[in-house]
């Protein structure tokens, strides 16, 4: 009898005991493994700076200062005693778009007989105010030199003229510039001129043949 009442008090221990025990597993387990934190979705703030962040390499609007390539050519190029000596034909850049040298066009009329010559970029002064008027012997001031280009009033986005530190003659006596396309072209066309065929030479008589 003893016996019977000893079982029962054991197994009922280890009825209460089992739940208690499951618990304190669950709950260690849930301690040393916590719930990853959510990773939140990106704002609507965020993607508006990232699209302005995107559209940054856009330029909108031409800054003061700066000028249009395109508008260089046929500004006119002033010497040292205030006389046109030349105007821009061209402007070289390089890879990185940074302004080389500059191409004037020297002599000639109404463009027979004009010649180029570079110079470094640097050398030339750029000016935005109009350039002085030459003043005669009787002191009448002179007009623009014709071929000049028409400056309009207001903004603009290129130079007024330049001046150089050199006259006309020197322009005239420096070296012609040249092209790389032309060079290409000229050595082209050098090699491929078929040289000039040798002459036949004169059949002879036949030794012992007489005139008829």
């Amino acid at each position: 009898m003893i016996k019977q009442h000893l079982m029962l008090a054991l197994i009922g221990t280890a009825l209460v005991a089992t739940p208690a025990l499951a618990q304190s597993q669950s709950g260690s387990s849930s301690t040393m493994n916590p719930p990853a934190a959510s990773t939140p979705a990106p704002s609507s703030a965020t993607s508006g700076q990232a699209s302005a962040s995107g559209s940054a390499q856009f330029i909108s609007q031409a800054q003061t200062g700066q000028w249009r390539a395109s508008k260089l050519v046929g500004v006119d190029i002033y010497g040292t005693d205030d006389a046109k000596i030349g105007s821009v034909s061209e402007v070289l850049l390089d890879k990185d778009g940074k302004a080389q040298a500059i191409v004037i066009g020297v002599g000639g009329f109404l463009g027979v007989g004009a010649k180029d010559v570079a110079l470094p970029f640097n050398t030339v002064q750029w000016k935005e105010e109009p350039a002085p008027s030459k003043t005669t012997g009787s002191g009448a001031s002179t007009s623009a030199p014709s071929g000049s280009m028409t400056r309009s009033s207001g903004p603009k986005d290129y130079p007024d003229h330049g001046v150089l530190n050199m006259t006309k003659d020197q322009l005239k006596n420096a070296p012609e510039f040249k092209y790389a396309s032309d060079m290409s072209k000229a050595s082209s066309t050098t090699g491929s001129t078929s040289p000039t065929p040798a002459p036949r030479p004169t059949p002879m008589a036949p030794a012992g043949s007489t005139g008829r």
